[in-house]
């Protein structure tokens, strides 16, 4: 008599399910003293955003509201990360 294995994964994926319906995967080229105002844009960006930043803004969104939204979860980050810290910085002074 053999005992199930228990660990066998072979039908189970790992991860979020995939998303319904056919993807389509688009590759644009990018050259420095070209295009450096999207370059520039972009390398503004936190790592694997530009995906969904070059949707929106295909999509209709202002470029320029996004940058403020970009700005203003910034500036939100850096003030909670200051904050949390706020406390120590204080103890350190006579």
């Amino acid at each position: 008599m053999t005992t199930p294995n228990n660990c066998q994964t072979e039908n189970r994926r790992r991860g979020r399910p995939r998303k319904p319906g056919k993807s389509h995967r688009v590759t644009i080229r990018l050259r420095e003293g070209e295009h450096d105002t999207i370059l520039s844009r972009l390398q503004a960006l936190p790592a694997g955003k530009w995906s969904s930043y070059i949707r929106r803004v295909l999509d209709g969104a202002p470029v320029e509201a996004l940058d403020e939204a970009l700005r203003q979860e910034s500036d939100a980050l850096s003030a909670d990360l200051n904050g949390m810290w706020d406390d120590d910085w204080d103890d350190d002074e006579p």
